[in-house]
Parts: structure tokens; sequence; C-alpha cells
């Protein structure tokens, strides 16, 4: 099929707009890729001359940089754990059972999880977590992280267990195993 002018042009201004849009998209991430290696510190994206892993060492000599990382690495590692050991068991109750309603409960927890901003949560948090006497915890970031990703997690690991056939899990079932081995061997699946 041969291409009329203005088809063959439309083609060519999208292609460059396109590549402009998606320019304007890597030129951070190719900053984020080369400004650890510049010596000095610049805006500008350029590849550095000479290499250097001098800001890593300043960064890793830095105790509170390191104190900010180590912290981060435990919140986010236990907010990961413990937002999966809650989101699959419910995910898979909604999924699985015969509850009238369960995609307008699923669809609320989801529209209310998108409604209520961080910062209008800000001080009933606040004064939860004061009240349980977890300032200044780990463990009140986590389960604040918790409480806003849960209904999220919930909403997409529903539909991923959605997709899986529950002819998996009556086999499972009819080789000998209990509820919890078949659910756990359908998922991993």
């Amino acid at each position: 099929m041969k291409l009329t002018f203005p088809a063959f042009a439309g083609r060519i201004a999208f292609s460059a707009l396109a590549a402009l849009i998606g320019a304007i998209f890597a030129l951070p991430l190719i900053w984020f890729i080369f400004a650890p290696f510049n010596a000095r510190a610049e805006l500008g994206v350029a590849i550095p001359d000479p290499w250097t892993l001098s800001n890593f060492m300043t960064v890793f000599q830095n105790n509170f940089a390191m104190q900010a990382l180590w912290n981060s690495l435990i919140q986010s590692i236990g907010g990961v754990i413990l937002v999966g050991a809650a989101a699959t068991p419910a995910a898979y109750a909604l999924s699985r059972s015969s509850i009238p309603g369960k995609g307008a409960v699923t669809y609320i927890l989801l529209l209310f999880s998108s409604v209520v901003s961080g910062s209008a949560a800000m001080v009933p948090i606040f004064l939860i977590v004061s009240a349980m006497g977890l300032i200044d915890s780990h463990l009140a970031v986590i389960l604040t992280f918790a409480g806003g990703l849960l209904p999220t997690a919930m909403f997409i690991l529903r539909d991923f267990i959605d997709s899986i056939p529950k002819s998996y899990e009556e086999s499972a079932m009819v080789a000998g195993a209990s509820p919890v081995q078949a659910f756990s061997m359908s998922l991993c699946r």
C-alpha cells in the first residue's frame, strides 16, 4: 500500500514528536546514570571526564546519609512484607468468596485510598501513632506505609488471583493439600 504525501508527512511528524517526548523523558534518566560519576556537581547532561567514585565515598563516609539509607531499607522491606502478608489473603478472600457486592467493596477501598490524601490523614495518623507510643519508630512508618498501600495492593492482587483458574486449587486439594497449601501452591505456579 502506497502512502500519500499527507499520510507520510503525518507519520514523520508523529515520529518526530514521539522522539522529542522520549528524549525529554530520557534526559533525566541519563543524568541519573552519569551524575554520580562526575567530579563536578552540574545539572547538565554530560559524560563525566574524568570518571570518579569519590561521590560515593563522600556519601558512605557521611553517618547521617548512611543512617538514612539504613532506615529506608528497614522501612521499605518491613512495608513490603506487611503489605504482602496482609493483602494476599485479603485479595484471595475477595476473589474466591461469593460475597454479594465484592466488586463494590474493592472499588470503594481503592476509591477511598485515592481520595484521602496524605496531608488530610496526617493529623489523625499522628494522633494514633502518638497514642500507641510509636513516635520516632520504624514500626510507625511501616504501619503508615501499609495503611496507604494496602487497598491498592488488594485491588491488584485480586485481579491477579481472579486470573488463576480454580482448578489449580481443586487439583491440589484432591492430591491431599490443605486449603492453605492449595492457596500457596496455586499462587506460586
